[in-house]
């Protein structure tokens, strides 16, 4: 379904996103920490989290198309 590229932004986004939920879910403690990285608080300006988070969920963004 990748059918557009991405950009910088949520690319780094995915790839957090996908990190903390390699073991399935993000845990309490992952989703703090996340809310605590300066990398991902400066992109995260530009995103509308909620889209990057829907195309992620739907494939449009994948692990593969943020590497």
């Amino acid at each position: 379904m990748e059918n557009e590229s991405i950009n910088k932004s949520e690319a780094i986004y995915s790839l957090a996103f996908h990190m903390g939920k390699a073991d399935g879910t993000l845990s309490d403690d992952e989703v703090y920490k996340l809310s605590k990285n300066p990398i991902l608080n400066k992109i995260s300006k530009d995103l509308n989290i909620k889209d990057v988070e829907d195309k992620i969920e739907s494939g449009e963004i994948s692990l593969e198309s943020s590497l």
